[in-house]
């Protein structure tokens, strides 16, 4: 690919929320895309925009056969694809306790394991190119669990740990990952969000709010999508990428106040943390890393 080659980008979800805001970024930039969703012709308006640049492609990212297709045919198109941007995704709003069974399943296998599906089906050909990026949508939340939608945190933050560790295995393949936490950005995912079947009135004060505030829509605080779509083109077309973009001030301050909360932790208990000890002593710094050890560098970060 030489510079003056438009590139290409793969969007999973372009129908709605971040997804639909991201397409008709690229679009605006003039380059590539393959613009998929379920219903392709909830997209089919973005082809008149996107001319010979775009791509409409069904893909359901619980349906391994689906994504397979919508790769082959945006290769078909544009013969590569340089970078895919995972949105698609499902919320759950209630407590822990509330959550059955069946709405938790619900939404791992669309926030973890669809984007496992969708990380797999475009590797091979990232790994033959030995190019391209990854960037995956998950959440502020994964970064910190929030009372009212504590199952929507924990998946987004397996998704999180999943990226990291793809991060570490990649990088060296010429292919880059990053994890995007957005805060509230003005879009219609809310409509999507589910609520808990059942409701327990000890969890009204704690919970009661979040599951008040997604029926009346966005507020005014929350960000403006084309500037969150803008600001993820930004990081993923950069030189090097972040490991890490949160999205908005909530987002960056909600990161920063867990950080000091976890640094002062560690300062007031790290006496008994280390007086825990192995029969030889950790790597120092700049020393080789054992791999069957925790702790290992963020391969894939700016320091990595």
């Amino acid at each position: 690919m030489t510079d003056s080659e438009p590139h290409v980008w793969l969007v999973t979800g372009s129908s709605t929320g971040m997804g639909r805001a991201l397409a008709e970024a690229i679009i605006e930039r003039g380059d590539r895309l393959i613009a998929t969703a379920r219903n392709v012709a909830q997209i089919e308006d973005l082809a008149e925009r996107g001319g010979e640049r775009f791509q409409a492609a069904r893909l359901d990212v619980l349906e391994p056969a689906s994504i397979a297709a919508a790769i082959d045919i945006g290769l078909s198109r544009f013969e590569r694809i340089d970078t895919l941007v995972h949105c698609a995704g499902a919320g759950l709003v209630g407590s822990i306790e509330e959550s059955s069974r069946s709405e938790i399943e619900r939404v791992f296998e669309t926030n973890m394991y669809g984007v496992l599906n969708t990380i797999n089906g475009v590797l091979p050909h990232m790994r033959e190119r030995r190019s391209g990026q990854i960037g995956v949508i998950t959440s502020q939340g994964a970064f910190q669990g929030q009372q009212g939608c504590g199952i929507y945190c924990a998946s987004k933050a397996a998704t999180n740990a999943i990226c990291e560790a793809l991060a570490a295995e990649v990088t060296a393949l010429g292919i880059g990952v990053t994890i995007i936490e957005p805060g509230l950005v003005a879009t219609n995912f809310h409509s999507a969000i589910v609520q808990a079947e059942q409701r327990l009135p000890d969890y009204d004060a704690s919970c009661g709010p979040l599951r008040r505030a997604v029926l009346e829509g966005n507020p005014p605080t929350a960000h403006d999508a084309r500037l969150a779509a803008n600001a993820i083109l930004t990081a993923l077309s950069a030189p090097r990428p972040p490991l890490n973009m949160p999205l908005g001030a909530d987002a960056v301050n909600l990161v920063r106040h867990k950080l000091a909360f976890v640094t002062a932790e560690l300062d007031r208990w790290e006496d008994v943390a280390v007086a825990v000890k192995g029969s030889q002593p950790l790597p120092g710094p700049g020393e080789p890393w054992n791999p069957l050890q925790w702790g290992g560098p963020l391969v894939g970060s700016e320091e990595g």
